[in-house]
């Protein structure tokens, strides 16, 4: 459980500008983490890619308003929360 705990905080850390190794290893780790039940049994594989996708998006955003909209869109679509900054 500790792992999963673990896994649900990077999942959110990783949103944040200057976490740029932490997205980059998570486009690897969560698919095989998923794939070697370490995520919860209630997290569809779909989640997983989806949840993959922002990360990519967010590491071609051209600037820093780019990367802000991304992130807004992100959280709002993975998370069902509003971002104001």
């Amino acid at each position: 459980m500790t792992l999963i705990n673990t896994l649900a905080d990077d999942l959110r850390s990783a949103f944040a500008k200057k976490m740029t190794t932490l997205r980059s290893e998570l486009r690897s780790a969560y698919p095989i983490a998923w794939c070697a039940h370490q995520t919860s049994p209630e997290v569809p594989f779909s989640y997983v890619a989806r949840y993959t996708g922002w990360l990519d998006a967010l590491g071609q955003a051209n600037d820093e308003e780019d990367f802000r909209a991304i992130r807004r869109a992100a959280i709002a679509d993975l998370f069902d929360e509003e971002v104001k900054s």
